[in-house]
């Protein structure tokens, strides 16, 4: 039984976090060796949590913003006319004709899948690391969030 956790809320922050750091003066990140599990995992969900964490740290800045809304309106464009959206788009850039609606579901299949089983293996390998656990259960860390920007020392919570 794993056995550290107040609640499900404690379980997913601990699960969730970017990084952990120590809540002592002057605080600092808290260094360990991540295991195999852990690190197979990190690398496999790195793509796309990387990604998104980057994308949470720099939300306030005017180039992301402009970013996010132009894929919302393409998003929204291919919604409501799909037809003329892909006309539009094998003009311009013309390889994408030899694109099937299958490879796309395929490719949207296994990213999902691959991102599911790196985010399992990633929480599964923290589990199992007794260096991280003690200093869990020992309410020596704190949780760093995906998009945190480190500007003031975390208060442990």
């Amino acid at each position: 039984m794993i056995t550290g956790f107040d609640s499900i809320r404690d379980f997913l922050r601990f699960a969730s976090a970017r990084e952990f750091w120590v809540d002592d003066d002057p605080p600092h990140k808290f260094e360990y060796p991540p295991n195999l599990l852990e690190r197979i995992g990190r690398g496999i969900i790195k793509p796309s949590f990387g990604t998104g964490d980057r994308v949470l740290k720099h939300i306030t800045e005017p180039h992301v913003v402009t970013a996010l809304a132009l894929a919302a309106l393409a998003g929204v464009t291919f919604l409501f006319y799909p037809d003329l959206t892909s006309e539009v788009v094998v003009r311009v850039i013309p390889i994408t004709k030899s694109i099937e609606p299958w490879m796309i579901k395929f490719a949207g299949f296994i990213a999902s899948q691959a991102t599911i089983l790196g985010v399992g293996w990633n929480i599964l390998g923290r589990l199992y690391n007794q260096t991280l656990m003690q200093a869990w259960k020992d309410k020596q860390i704190v949780p760093i969030p995906l998009g945190a920007v480190m500007r003031n020392p975390p208060q442990n919570q």
